[in-house]
């Protein structure tokens, strides 16, 4: 004899055993902080390098900046917060720093394409959006297209001002000079002829340094050093 199919009787009786007032935040991080904050809540991998640890209290002390930060850009109680990050503690951090403003998390696959991302941050109505090195340029080229999003964080080395500042001008191909690039060349040029004369390796400026010359010798030297973005395409034989 077959047993009886209950499959409709739990998914009738089914329901959320959640309290009226319940935030996340507290539930999976300020309890633990608690009691046992030196215990470690995330341990990420460094590949080769030994893993990293997160405490409770570091967690908790960074979800707290964060929150701060967030609040001093106008996100209130109700709003949502996109978070477009893979798994990592910075993703942590961004999600319980949301939750315990009692704002809405929206989290965004990073393997989302323009048209996902667009119609995901649309349909929440999201305010802000915390961003990695890697979706940064794909968020920032959305604004236009997404009113509600009035503000995009970045985490990790997202988190640059120089990106903030040369970002979506870089993908306009907007090299409105602020700083020539031919006065960029120069100060790297002597920043290569002070480590020359220390004796000390330079690998970066001097890469650096034949990018800019390149740029310059392309007629480039006038326009706002972003503009070495072109010879990178140029490269590459692609366009950003």
């Amino acid at each position: 004899m077959s047993p009886p199919d209950n499959h409709a009787r739990l998914h009738r009786d089914f329901a959320w055993s959640v309290p009226e007032q319940f935030n996340i935040a507290q539930a999976c991080l300020h309890r633990w902080a608690r009691d046992t904050p030196a215990a470690v809540a995330i341990m990420q991998d460094a590949g080769d390098e030994p893993a990293v640890p997160t405490t409770y209290a570091a967690l908790q002390r960074d979800a707290r900046r964060l929150s701060n930060a967030l609040g001093a850009l106008g996100v209130m109680r109700g709003d949502r917060v996109a978070i477009v990050m893979p798994q990592r503690s910075q993703t942590a951090i961004a999600l319980m720093a949301v939750f315990q403003m009692g704002a809405i998390a929206v989290p965004l696959s990073t393997l989302f394409g323009a048209e996902a991302l667009q119609s995901r941050l649309n349909d929440s109505g999201a305010k802000l959006a915390i961003v990695d090195e890697a979706s940064a340029g794909a968020i920032a080229a959305l604004r236009e297209s997404c009113p509600a999003l009035l503000k995009v964080m970045g985490a990790g080395s997202a988190n640059s001002t120089m990106l903030q500042l040369k970002g979506e001008p870089m993908l306009k191909h907007d090299f409105t000079p602020l700083f020539k690039l031919d006065h960029m060349l120069k100060d790297v040029r002597l920043c290569l002829e002070e480590a020359r004369s220390a004796g000390a390796a330079f690998p970066a400026a001097a890469l650096a340094g034949e990018l800019y010359a390149a740029g310059s010798g392309r007629g480039l030297g006038d326009e706002d050093f972003a503009a070495v973005l072109a010879v990178v395409e140029g490269l590459n034989d692609t366009t950003v």
